[in-house]
């Protein structure tokens, strides 16, 4: 009986104060990599973000890493504890010498090793929300979808704002149309205002 108290107690401390997320539970790749080849992957990172960056804020994300016939898809995750809504993948392709290759494609880095303000995040949903709403985006016809996200488009972390205009289903046909936004998450400045149309 002690001893089954004395193991609840414990599962209770860990899940009042640990991690349970699949990442945490799982300290290694399921395939063969070395030391030195997940140093140089990280470094590929740190080259870009800079240590102190990494160090607090990127860790490996074992669960999704995978093997794809002779190179490795890498995952890793940006998470920023004070900010809940930051919890994102880093994604790129290497050898298995940890060499990127550059040819596929490379998500979820933010260059701020040379651009500081790319790794600031200092706008909230809310306040993107109500930067749309003073810019004049139109409601919709239903909730607007704000999301954190990567750009590939434009290489950064964004505020990413959905409005949808129309919309239909005709069996097999979809068609849709709206505007978009996206905000930096450092100063809130507009970087993009459009139209987008589903045909």
């Amino acid at each position: 009986m002690e001893k089954q108290k004395f193991f609840f107690i414990l599962a209770a401390i860990i899940f009042l104060s640990g991690c349970y997320c699949k990442t945490c539970l799982k300290n290694s790749y399921d395939f063969e990599f070395s030391e030195e080849a997940k140093n140089r992957a990280a470094n590929y990172i740190i080259n870009k973000t800079g240590k102190t960056f990494f160090d607090n804020y990127i860790f490996p994300d074992y669960i999704n890493s995978k093997q794809i016939g002779e190179n490795f898809e890498l995952h890793y995750i940006l998470t920023i504890p004070e900010k809940d809504y930051i919890k994102e993948p880093i994604i790129f392709t290497t050898d298995i010498n940890g060499n990127v290759i550059e040819k596929y494609e490379i998500s979820g880095i933010p260059d701020c090793k040379d651009n500081p303000e790319d790794g600031t995040f200092n706008i909230t949903e809310n306040e993107a929300e109500d930067i749309a709403t003073k810019a004049g985006m139109s409601k919709g016809i239903k909730d607007w979808k704000i999301d954190f996200m990567w750009s590939s488009e434009y290489a950064k972390y964004v505020w990413y704002v959905l409005c949808v205009k129309s919309e239909m289903h005709y069996e097999d046909n979809y068609k849709a149309s709206g505007e978009e936004m996206i905000i930096n998450p450092y100063d809130g400045k507009i970087i993009s205002h459009r139209n987008w149309d589903i045909k």
